[in-house]
């Protein structure tokens, strides 16, 4: 086992971390990040001004010393979509992640994936403005297809192999601004596999988010604190009792620099961002 894969494990069981849900809120890079929402805008990110690049590296913190756990590159176009990306994850020996966005006018019609010289080529299909599906490829061969279904404020997603056959459905719920209030997954229609329930606030910021297992057992109730400016500062888990504040470095256009991760007065994590500009 590699010194990185080392402390990233064992800062994720000192954290209390244990899935995809609870690493987001933590900072923690996963590829699973687009499945459900694979245009990533500068909005999207909440970054301010005419942003060309952004280069984030993550580090996880140990007793002596940091060790480097990834790197993300994103570029977006004029627009502030993203339009290429590049994910270097030292953690798990330098696995390389290469991902391209293209668009025809407002729509995303391809997203090209490179993991590791394998290619992942997803074709986005619509009926007139509507979303409606997307067809995965894997080096040219269809392997999933994905097939989405509107409803009064709900999107279900439907997730079939390569051999015609349901693998995962997932229901998602959203409120009339929008903002998703429940995410639930089941495997063939049946087995409830997790269930998330999201409160904002009137600005539209994250305020608790819930989740109950396969068990209808809740395993987590946190809640989000934010900065005057709109920063998360604070998120608390009142069912593991983790408490986690995030300190900031701000640059001239009021995009943080540098963000803190800490539990209980120690340095969990640390993020840092450089930023390019279009009028630089």
């Amino acid at each position: 086992m590699s010194e990185h894969t080392e402390l990233r494990d064992s800062n994720r069981e000192s954290m209390g971390i244990t899935d995809v849900n609870q690493e987001v809120q933590f900072g923690f890079y996963h590829e699973c990040a687009y499945e459900n929402n694979p245009v990533v805008s500068l909005a999207s990110l909440r970054v301010k001004g005419d942003v060309k690049n952004i280069t984030t590296s993550f580090y996880y913190m140990g007793d002596e010393n940091s060790v480097k756990g990834s790197e993300e590159q994103k570029s977006f176009d004029e627009r502030g979509r993203i339009v290429e990306e590049k994910v270097t994850q030292y953690d798990i020996v330098d696995k390389i992640t290469c991902r391209k966005w293209v668009y025809e006018g407002d729509k995303l019609i391809v997203l090209e994936i490179d993991k590791d010289g394998v290619t992942f080529r997803t074709n986005y299909l619509y009926i007139g403005e509507i979303y409606v599906g997307k067809k995965i490829r894997k080096d040219g061969v269809v392997s999933h297809f994905i097939n989405y279904l509107y409803g009064k404020d709900v999107i279900v997603e439907e997730r079939y192999g390569s051999n015609g056959k349901i693998e995962t459905r997932t229901k998602r719920a959203f409120n009339d601004k929008g903002l998703e209030i429940e995410n639930s997954l089941s495997f063939n229609f049946y087995d409830n596999h997790h269930r998330y329930e999201f409160e904002y606030n009137e600005e539209g910021k994250l305020v608790k988010t819930q989740k109950w297992d396969c068990d209808n057992k809740q395993t987590d109730l946190i809640l989000y604190e934010y900065s005057n400016n709109g920063s998360l500062i604070r998120t608390s888990n009142l069912l593991t009792k983790l408490c986690f504040d995030y300190v900031y470095e701000f640059d001239y256009k009021g995009n943080w620099l540098e963000q803190k991760l800490i539990n209980k007065e120690e340095l969990q994590t640390l993020c840092k961002r450089k930023f390019v500009y279009f009028n630089d």
